[in-house]
């Protein structure tokens, strides 16, 4: 029976409920953050959004001392998410694009 590319599952059974892709829409949200000044600032700034429960991705970069933001608008908002980013110790504005 045939299996899909690195798994051990055959293309005839359904996926699991484990192994569902989601679906809920996302929203985008870009902050300033002028006190990110080196890639460490920049590891600590990800690591707090993304603990942040609604978030799915975070990006930063420290050259341009802003953080991207990929979340369900169901779950969580820009407001919870300057607060975490808040309580790691970096103030933020919200760009608007």
């Amino acid at each position: 029976m045939p299996t899909t590319r690195g798994s051990t599952r055959t293309c005839f059974e359904p996926r699991r409920a484990h192994e569902r892709q989601d679906t809920a829409p996302l929203a985008e949200a870009s902050f300033s953050v002028p006190g990110m000044r080196c890639d460490g600032c920049a590891e600590s700034i990800r690591s707090a959004a993304r603990a942040v429960p609604g978030v799915r991705q975070a990006r930063s970069s420290a050259w341009r001392r802003r953080v991207t933001v990929r979340f369900e608008p169901s779950r969580v908002g820009p407001v919870e998410i300057r607060a975490a980013l808040a309580s790691s110790g970096f103030e933020t504005v919200e760009v608007r694009t």
